[in-house]
């Protein structure tokens, strides 16, 4: 039996084709009052089972992405927010029409999932960008945390106490903003006290790519050189060793004993 309530038949949201990655109108954030432009995306983010359930009122509604359109606003797309690097934004590119998106994560709506009964998607994105989509948001909730005590250290070792300032400058210098895949960091799991030092490893996960071009891979370990120096600074009370690794080196036992860092943000407490 279909059900029906106010209105609502989970059988047209299927045969309409409604299903995680379609896009919505962007008349639809008029009930937010959020103003966006016609080469913004709406994307709906909700999981196909939640988007298709039978019952209204177990799944109430559906959740939305608002993608801007750089080029609508006359920006340039920051390589740092790329591939899901910043927890706050994501950028992507869209194919047809060529053009680069930026999503952040305060850009997150709830709306009736009523909406997509008498309604059509107006596209979908691929699927590789839609399952990274997904796990940059999931990864909001399960990215690592660190003791407090050896925040205060890592920022004490970084030029003005900020490393995602120190990286951004770092890697946009020598090009390298698209050439790592991740930063991932082998560090007790306690808050050691004054006297006591952090052993730490610092793997810097290279694309396979760039892992193999020469001229890449001799920046990248000069970006390691000088990051393994800083953290290693006298007062610091770090005891570092950073490693350039493909991610076929990287392996599960280094994964599963170390915690991955989002490297273009700062560290917070």
């Amino acid at each position: 039996m279909i059900e029906q309530e106010s209105g609502f038949d989970s059988e047209k949201i299927h045969a309409a084709g409604w299903r995680q990655g379609s896009l919505l109108s962007t008349d639809v954030m008029a009930e937010k009052d959020c103003p966006c432009h016609k080469d913004d995306l709406v994307i709906l983010v909700s999981q196909d089972c939640d988007i298709l359930h039978r019952k209204l009122e177990a799944e109430p509604y559906i959740e939305v992405l608002l993608a801007r359109s750089l080029e609508q606003q006359g920006r340039e797309p920051d390589q740092c927010n790329y591939n899901g690097r910043n927890p706050r934004k994501f950028l992507f590119q869209m194919e047809e029409p060529y053009r680069y998106y930026e999503i952040a994560i305060a850009e997150r709506y709830f709306l009736d999932r009523r909406l997509l009964v008498n309604n059509n998607p107006v596209g979908k994105l691929s699927k590789s960008c839609v399952t990274s989509i997904g796990r940059w948001l999931a990864n909001r909730y399960i990215r690592s945390a660190f003791p407090d005590e050896f925040i205060n250290r890592i920022k004490k070792a970084c030029p003005k106490g900020n490393f995602a300032a120190y990286t951004r400058k770092h890697l946009k210098a020598d090009n390298l903003t698209k050439d790592i895949v991740d930063f991932y960091i082998s560090v007790q799991d306690a808050e050691l006290a004054e006297d006591n030092v952090y052993d730490i490893v610092f793997y810097i996960v290279a694309e396979k790519e760039s892992y193999e071009d020469a001229a890449k891979r001799d920046k990248l370990n000069r970006f390691s050189n000088d990051l393994e120096s800083h953290l290693n600074k006298e007062g610091t009370g770090i005891d570092a060793l950073c490693r350039v690794v493909s991610p076929r080196e990287f392996t599960l036992h280094e994964i599963n004993s170390s915690k991955r860092l989002d490297y273009y943000e700062d560290f917070s407490q």
